[in-house]
């Protein structure tokens, strides 16, 4: 959960102080603590209607089992806060006067009017070129980089060669999967509702400073994710999955004010590849990569981390697919 969303759900349930029990929710570091009187028996019942929320059960200790009421819960994300918020109210009217209320019946309505209204709220179309010219610094490392990577050798090798089509496929693909990571950027996308998206993926947002945001996809069945950061000084695309060999990968490819970089994060493992300047880091060390060796399995992450966001988000989100970039 995020701040941002936090205060969307608070907002939209018109929560501002303490909710009928008088529980108080509180926001810390991507997750909400709510303290007060907190009916054991609602959170028994929602962890066993709903798979969704089963892991509220592992709140619940066996020597809490005679407390008709918990001092302190945990919530980790909106889905769980807005479930939890509608929850407390049909719980009291029963205890009150033995009604069944329909509260929950409203949650995924809730939840996607939240989402979308979120992301009207952020400018997720921005596209790179011009989020490049907007920073002289980055547009200035931007310039570097295309001139390394443009530059025509004055004899051609067959290393020069390689080099020079190395530079052209790449960039081509890593297009390619930035708009696989984010495809808002492509104007030609058509969507699905919002209400139809969450059937498949979670859409977390956060909004940063005046025109920033962070989005993260995260795919219903596979639990592979694709996360969107954008403020002033970096714009990050990255997809984490579970390859066939069963490692996780963290494929990310970044733009900064210093550099423009790929990162391949298996297991734990780290190859950097600067774009910028050319150079490749493994584990921490400089690599000359005089065989290629290095830039071959870079390229060949590329094409596999783009079809893995792709299955994301245009499987899951998309009437149809596009292929011009934006």
């Amino acid at each position: 959960m995020t701040n941002t969303e936090f205060i969307e759900v608070m907002k939209l349930m018109q929560l501002e102080d303490k909710d009928i029990y008088g529980n108080s929710y509180t926001f810390d570091n991507g997750k909400v603590i709510v303290s007060g009187k907190i009916p054991r028996v609602m959170v028994q019942e929602l962890a066993l209607e709903d798979s969704r929320f089963e892991n509220f059960m592992k709140q619940l200790s066996p020597k809490d089992g005679d407390k008709k009421y918990l001092s302190k819960f945990t919530l980790y994300t909106k889905e769980e806060l807005i479930i939890f918020l509608l929850s407390i109210d049909d719980f009291c009217l029963k205890e009150k006067t033995g009604l069944v209320g329909n509260s929950k019946d409203q949650y995924n309505d809730i939840l996607s009017e939240i989402v979308k209204d979120l992301m009207s709220r952020v400018k997720l179309d921005v596209s790179i070129i011009n989020w490049i010219r907007s920073n002289q610094k980055v547009n200035s490392m931007n310039f570097k980089t295309l001139e390394r990577m443009n530059k025509r050798p004055l004899f051609k090798t067959k290393k020069s060669v390689y080099d020079q089509n190395f530079n052209d496929n790449i960039r081509r693909n890593i297009d390619n999967y930035d708009t696989s990571v984010n495809p808002y950027l492509l104007s030609e996308n058509s969507f699905k509702k919002i209400d139809e998206i969450l059937e498949n993926v979670d859409i977390n947002i956060d909004i940063i400073g005046d025109n920033g945001v962070s989005l993260e996809i995260v795919a219903k069945d596979t639990k592979n994710k694709v996360k969107y950061i954008r403020d002033k000084s970096l714009l990050s695309f990255e997809v984490t999955y579970v390859d066939h060999d069963d490692s996780t990968v963290i494929f990310t490819h970044k733009y900064t004010e210093e550099a423009e970089n790929i990162t391949i994060n298996r297991d734990g493992k780290k190859t950097i590849f600067n774009l910028t300047t050319g150079s490749i880091n493994v584990n921490g060390y400089e690599e000359a990569d005089k065989d290629n060796k290095y830039k071959e399995k870079v390229y060949e992450v590329v094409l596999t981390a783009t079809v893995y966001a792709t299955n994301v988000t245009e499987d899951n989100m998309l009437k149809k697919k596009t292929y011009s970039k934006k």
